[in-house]
């Protein structure tokens, strides 16, 4: 942490490095506390040498051990603004591919909202625990278009699940909040995608479009949970080679969102 003046405040190490769990992303609320996510795993050999399954989180003198799967773990950890540890949330579950290389979940972005908790944008391999302890979990049926799904939800400012997710079975890289606190989400337009945040779960037939490889797609998901709607934006039509890239998205005054990206030839508006 570096003051306004640019006079140095504090550094925490981390000590997952070995596991992998450096800091990825890192975003701070109103209260000016610190939330930083990132992946973890501990090895079979590790696990044997240490006779436990357990990484400590937490980088300060305390101790905060959480028993990890084997597999690699996205996590959000908490610090408050004078550096002192929170808590941290591994997003652990099971997967079908049981591969040491292959994540339970990957965190692809958080950010604060105005309830004092995080919304988190991440990836997950067929089964993940969202409230440890309790029966909520989130699972990946059998359908292509939702194999290594993406997910959405939100943690309250104590850690605890803020008591909704969504399934997402598009490849979404970017997501920003409005004022609002409506959810924009970006990513490339898969050819025949369902883009519902709830067809993972409920293989429901609204919002589906049929096309071609050929363009980005923006998705608003409303403060509630509920679904917004789905703008893509056409490239190359009837190409199933190349395709539209959503990259980033962020939004600005009076709500508008801003979608920048890349496209193999002209893009249209989107419909």
């Amino acid at each position: 942490k570096l003051h306004a003046d640019g006079s140095y405040g504090w550094t925490l190490s981390n000590s997952l490095v070995e596991a992998g769990g450096g800091f990825y992303t890192v975003t701070v609320d109103g209260n000016d506390d610190v939330y930083v996510s990132g992946s973890a795993q501990i090895s079979a050999l590790d696990a044997q040498i240490s006779g436990t399954k357990q990484l400590d989180f937490d980088p300060t003198a305390g101790v905060d051990m959480i028993t990890m799967v084997g597999q690699p773990e996205g996590y959000v950890s908490k610090f408050h603004g004078d550096g002192s540890y929170a808590w941290t949330r591994v997003f652990s579950g099971h997967g079908t591919y049981t591969s040491s290389n292959v994540p339970i979940s990957q965190i692809i972005g958080v950010a604060a909202n105005a309830a004092g908790g995080i919304d988190l944008l991440g990836t997950f391999n067929d089964t993940l625990y969202l409230d440890p302890g309790a029966t909520s979990s989130l699972a990946s049926p059998s359908n292509s278009k939702c194999a290594f799904s993406e997910f959405a939800t939100r943690i309250k400012a104590d850690g605890s699940y803020g008591g909704w997710v969504w399934a997402l079975p598009a490849n979404y890289t970017s997501f920003a909040r409005d004022s609002k606190g409506n959810m924009y989400l970006t990513g490339p337009f898969q050819q025949n995608s369902q883009y519902n945040p709830f067809y993972c779960t409920s293989n429901s037939v609204s919002d589906r479009y049929t096309s071609a490889q050929g363009s980005a797609v923006l998705t608003k998901v409303n403060a509630s949970g509920s679904y917004g709607w789905t703008k893509p934006f056409w490239s190359v039509p009837n190409n199933t080679t190349s395709h539209g890239i959503g990259e980033k998205v962020a939004v600005g005054r009076g709500d508008n969102a801003y979608v920048g990206g890349d496209s193999p030839a002209t893009s249209g508006a989107a419909s």
